[in-house]
């Protein structure tokens, strides 16, 4: 078994995150695992294979996988901006379970006083796909405080949607209210300290610009979709979908709102396991992009210094030998945070 072992601080590990990385070689066999190690160490190991160059390059693939969540994926000056000074409308990438997902920069600061607890200078994102295809609810009740969705959307276990994020990325998602309708049934809305705590939500049929006198208005227009077209998401395959919405169909309907694969509203069940989810999540201004407009933490070393600290051990792994095929120990370089 080779393996290396890459020293860091407490606190890149926890950038790094918690889950186990699989590499696969050339012929499809899997021959390597990076895991969080004790203390301050992440060991990557790979088994023994017929083609070393399948192990030398899957270290190579983890280190710079590694390099890229705690240096600002920065080989070249690493983060270029903040999401802070982004436009609406435009798009920033965040690395979500193995792929980087596009999100829509939706709006600085909340729209009204219908929410409570945002700086008027937070971003608020919505995921300009619909990917998840969770279950609205378990039972043919509409009443979103209690759904099975919203619990699962603010839920960082495994089946989580907060699992999905980077843990750095998660520890910044920030908590706030935001407007909802009370109960199952009737057109009360609770709103600002008596809205709804949340760090990732369902958009309201009235926050992506839909106007019925059918749906009871939830909290106000974002307006970044002034047209049917401009609300159409793809499902992760690219193609046009409906999504589902936070939004009763009416007062006392079982049905809840979607916005149709055209930009259109339409009814679904509370059911509905099988519509697409476009979520929606805020984050602090100052959250850094690369040139790639990929967002990255911000990272330091024990010295103050960005970069990591790299030190090398192995077992029958000629690290001369890979070095020679590309691998970097030593510190990264990087803005200063």
């Amino acid at each position: 078994m080779a393996e290396i072992k890459l020293k860091a601080t407490s606190e890149q590990l926890n950038l790094a995150g918690e889950r186990q990385h699989q590499h696969q070689g050339s012929s499809g066999e899997h021959i390597a695992t990076s895991v969080l190690a004790d203390g301050d160490t992440i060991a990557l190991s790979a088994k023994p294979t017929n083609s070393m160059l399948d192990t030398l390059d899957y270290f190579k693939h983890e280190i710079s996988r590694l390099n890229n969540i705690m240096v600002n994926l920065g080989q070249g000056g690493g983060a270029v901006g903040q999401i802070g000074d982004l436009a609406p409308g435009q798009i920033i990438h965040i690395y979500m379970n193995g792929m980087f997902r596009p999100w829509l920069i939706w709006r600085h600061g909340a729209p009204s006083d219908d929410y409570w607890g945002y700086a008027p200078d937070d971003v608020f994102l919505l995921s300009q796909r619909a990917v998840e295809q969770w279950r609205w609810n378990n039972a043919q009740v509409p009443d979103y405080a209690n759904s099975e969705i919203h619990a699962r959307i603010n839920s960082d276990a495994p089946d989580g949607f907060l699992f999905l994020f980077e843990v750095w990325l998660r520890s910044l998602l920030k908590e706030g209210k935001i407007p909802y309708r009370v109960g199952a049934t009737g057109e009360e809305v609770g709103v600002g300290v008596n809205g709804l705590s949340t760090k990732a939500f369902l958009p309201s049929l009235t926050e992506i610009g839909v106007s019925s006198s059918t749906h009871t208005p939830i909290g106000a227009n974002f307006g970044l979709f002034p047209t049917p077209q401009s609300r159409i998401a793809m499902n992760a395959g690219g193609a046009n979908t409906a999504y589902i919405t936070r939004t009763p169909h009416s007062p006392t309907a079982t049905t809840i709102a979607s916005v149709s694969n055209t930009g259109w509203s339409v009814n679904t069940t509370a059911m509905g396991g099988s519509t697409p989810m476009r979520d929606a999540i805020v984050l602090p201004p100052t959250v850094q992009y690369d040139a790639s407009r990929i967002l990255v933490p911000r990272a330091q070393t024990a010295d103050g210094a960005n970069g990591m600290a790299f030190m090398a051990t192995s077992g029958d792994l000629d690290l001369n030998t890979a070095t020679s095929r590309g691998f970097e120990f030593g510190r990264r370089g990087g803005a200063a945070p």
